[in-house]
């Protein structure tokens, strides 16, 4: 409820007068003579149906009776009336504030550069060495014309070197195996104009922890991980989203 009052933990019958003010009790007791008379020494059922009206319609209600008077006893303006123009019109403003469209954020804002990349045939050895150096967990593979070839992360090669992944070494050592033979699926690529929440929901379908990005060029511009999204959630990119 708008108006609902609580202290220490218990919402408590508030006065009327305190709530609203005395014109404003004034205005909603006058449409309730219908009333019976145990009703009117409580609050509680009263003041529960003007909590469940909104902060506007109170206030456009007071302004109409005032006027109401005022046209038929030919008064001026009162200044109550018009510090309650004053409030509808700031909360009305308010509202279209809040209402106002999510600025977009994009994934050139928060993706991850420089990429780490390295080529197609380079070995499991190597790929390895890269992740460690550079405090990575992927690394885009490309061909020995800059080509996009596909994505290899820390999980994969520690699945081939440990024997549980889809890649038998039959007794070869990681410098006799290639990157390239990770690869398990095809590369999902993301545009830099692509909207954060886009790119949230299809790594958390397709189940994947990264997405290049990757311009209208073929353009390796950056990398998207989940370690990415939910800095940006924490950070000042994203706080509008709450």
């Amino acid at each position: 409820m708008v108006f609902a009052v609580y202290e220490q933990g218990m919402r408590i019958q508030t006065p009327r007068k305190a709530l609203l003010g005395k014109r404003g009790v004034t205005a909603l007791e006058s449409s309730s003579a219908t009333r019976r008379t145990a009703d009117t020494d409580s609050d509680s059922s009263h003041l529960e149906r003007v909590a469940e009206q909104p902060f506007e319609e109170i206030q456009r209600k007071l302004i109409k009776q005032r006027d109401s008077r005022e046209d038929e006893q030919d008064l001026p303006p009162s200044p109550a009336i018009d510090l309650s123009r004053k409030a509808l019109n700031a909360y009305n403003a308010t509202k279209k504030v809040n209402a106002s469209p999510r600025p977009r954020v994009s994934a050139r804002m928060i993706m991850s550069k420089p990429v780490v990349t390295a080529e197609f045939d380079d070995s499991l050895q190597h790929g390895w060495h890269l992740l460690q150096k550079h405090g990575v967990s992927h690394l885009i593979l490309q061909n020995r014309r800059g080509a996009l070839m596909g994505m290899v992360t820390d999980k994969d090669i520690l699945k081939a070197t440990s024997g549980v992944g889809h890649i038998d070494l039959a007794g070869r050592s990681p410098e006799q195996v290639m990157l390239g033979t990770l690869i398990s699926r095809k590369l999902l690529t993301v545009n830099p104009d692509t909207d954060v929440l886009d790119i949230t929901s299809v790594m958390l379908e397709q189940g994947i922890s990264a997405l290049p990005v990757v311009s209208e060029a073929d353009e390796l511009l950056g990398v998207i991980t989940r370690s990415d999204l939910l800095q940006a959630i924490i950070s000042h990119h994203l706080e509008i989203w709450y």
